[in-house]
C-alpha cells in the first residue's frame, strides 16, 4: 500500500511514544512544532491518541474524515424517550432481525453494566424461541463480574462461546452477527471523570491556598447546573499534568474549551466536559475497536457496516444522551458507584440485586480480552476510507509520519 501525504483515513491510532520505540518518532519530539507536540502529548498522556472529532475544531497532522453511520444528530430539546423505552426498542430490532431471516446473533458479553444491560433487554422483549438464536460470548472475567447474573440467567439457558476463540470475522464467515456494547462509556461519560472525583481531594490540595477554598465547596456540583465546566479549570489542569510536559495540562483544557465553543454543544457542567470527550472525540474508537482489533477477515467495511451491532449506537441512545445531561440520569454526587445510574436502573428492574445495583464497579473487560488474546492493537496505525488496515510496519508509514508531524505546526 502507498501511503501519501493525501491518504485519508477513517480511523489513526496513535500510540505513545514510549510503546513507539520501534519507529524512530521520539528523537525528532523537540524538533516539531507546538501541534505536533501536543498531538504527541496526548498519546503519551492517555497511552494513544485515537481522536476523530464528530463536531467542533480540534486539528490534525492526518486527514481524517467521519465513518458514514457515526454522525451526532441533532440536538433534540423535545427528546422525551427515558432508557427503558430506548433500550427495549433496540431489543425490538434485534427481535424484528431475528423473526425476518432467523438471524444468528453472538452478544459479547463481559458482566459489566453496558452488556448486561444489552442482554437484559433481549431478555425482557424476545421469546424464549427467539433467545435460541443468540450465543453469549463471554470470558472467566465476564462470570467473576456478575456470577450471580451468570448462574440465574445464562448458564444451562442460553448458548456459550469463549470470546477469546470467536472473533468478529469468524461470526461474519459464518452468516451472523455480532452485538457489542462498547460504546456505553460514549452515552454516559467516560470513567476518567470518576477518577477525578475519586482524587479530588488529593488534587486540590496541590492547588494554591485562594483556589483550593473555592473548589472544596464544588466537590459536590460535578453534575449540577450550579457550577460550569470552566469553574474546574485548575482542577482539570492539574488533573492532565504530564511530567516532562509543564503546559499540557493548560493546553489539553483550553483545546477541550475550544472544540465545545466552536461545536456549538451544550455543555455546562464538569460531567458533561467528560462526557463530551467522549461522546465527541472517542465516539469513533469506541464504534471500531471491537472489528478493527479483533478480526481477521478481509472484509472489514462488511464487518463494521452490516454484521456488527454497536448496541449504543442507535439515534434514540444519542438522542437521550444529549437530552439527559444534569439530569441525575448518569452519574449521582461523584462516586464510581452512581455512574451510569440509568443503566443500573434498567438492569436492577429485572434481576432485583442490590448489590450490583449499588456498588457496581467498571472494570475493563475488553482490554483484558485484547491482551489475552493478543489482538493488534500496538500494530494498527490506522484504517483508511477503503477501509484498508495500515500497520506500523508497512513500508514507507515511517516517514509518512514524520512528514505529516514535520509540517503539522
Amino acid at each position: 500500500m502507498v501511503i501519501n501525504p493525501d491518504h485519508k483515513f477513517y480511523f489513526v491510532s496513535f500510540i505513545s511514544r514510549q510503546r513507539l520505540r520501534r519507529i524512530d518518532i521520539t528523537s525528532h519530539y523537540n524538533d516539531y512544532g507546538k501541534e505536533a507536540q501536543f498531538y504527541l502529548d496526548v498519546a503519551d498522556f492517555f497511552g494513544v491518541n485515537r481522536i476523530v472529532p464528530r463536531s467542533g475544531e480540534w486539528n490534525l497532522p492526518w486527514k481524517i474524515n467521519l465513518m458514514p453511520g457515526l454522525e451526532m444528530p441533532l440536538y433534540d430539546a423535545g427528546f422525551s424517550k427515558n432508557f427503558e423505552q430506548v433500550s427495549d426498542e433496540r431489543a425490538l430490532e434485534i427481535k424484528k432481525l431475528i423473526q425476518a431471516s432467523n438471524a444468528k446473533i453472538t452478544l459479547y458479553y463481559s458482566g459489566g453494566i453496558d452488556s448486561v444491560v444489552s442482554l437484559v433487554a433481549l431478555l425482557r422483549n424476545l421469546t424464549d424461541e427467539e433467545l435460541q438464536n443468540i450465543t453469549i460470548a463471554l470470558s472467566s472475567e465476564s462470570i467473576i463480574e456478575y456470577p450471580e447474573f451468570f448462574h440465574k440467567y445464562i448458564h444451562n439457558k442460553l448458548k456459550i462461546v469463549d470470546s477469546a476463540h470467536v472473533k468478529y470475522s469468524d461470526i461474519q464467515n459464518a452468516g451472523g452477527y455480532a452485538i457489542t456494547a462498547d460504546q456505553g462509556d460514549s452515552i454516559f461519560g467516560t470513567e476518567l471523570a470518576t477518577e477525578l472525583y475519586y482524587n479530588y481531594k488529593d488534587l486540590l490540595a496541590n492547588l494554591s491556598g485562594q483556589m483550593r477554598s473555592k473548589l472544596e465547596n464544588y466537590e459536590s456540583k460535578v453534575s449540577s447546573r450550579e457550577a460550569h465546566y470552566s469553574d474546574y479549570a485548575d482542577i482539570l489542569i492539574k488533573f492532565f499534568e504530564l511530567p516532562g510536559s509543564p503546559e499540557f495540562g493548560a493546553k489539553f483544557y483550553e483545546r477541550m474549551k475550544l472544540n465545545i465553543q466552536t461545536s456549538g454543544a451544550s455543555v455546562y457542567t464538569l460531567h458533561d466536559f467528560f462526557w463530551w470527550w467522549i461522546f465527541n472525540l472517542k465516539y469513533s474508537e469506541c464504534a471500531v475497536r471491537g472489528a478493527l482489533y479483533y478480526s481477521d477477515g478481509e472484509d472489514l467495511k462488511k464487518c463494521l457496516h452490516e454484521t456488527t451491532i454497536n448496541w449504543f449506537n442507535g439515534r434514540d441512545y444519542q438522542l437521550w444522551s444529549m437530552a439527559n445531561n444534569n439530569t441525575g440520569q448518569k452519574i449521582r454526587g461523584t462516586t464510581a458507584a452512581s455512574y451510569k445510574w440509568a443503566a443500573r436502573e434498567y438492569i436492577y428492574s429485572f434481576d432485583k440485586n442490590p448489590w450490583y445495583f449499588r456498588h457496581k464497579l467498571k472494570v475493563s473487560s475488553l482490554k483484558n480480552i485484547f491482551e489475552r488474546t493478543q489482538a493488534k492493537t500496538t500494530r494498527i496505525f490506522g484504517m483508511d476510507q477503503d477501509y484498508k488496515v495500515v500497520t506500523y510496519m508497512d513500508p514507507g508509514i515511517e516517514v509518512f509520519m514524520h512528514n505529516q508531524l514535520s509540517k503539522f505546526g
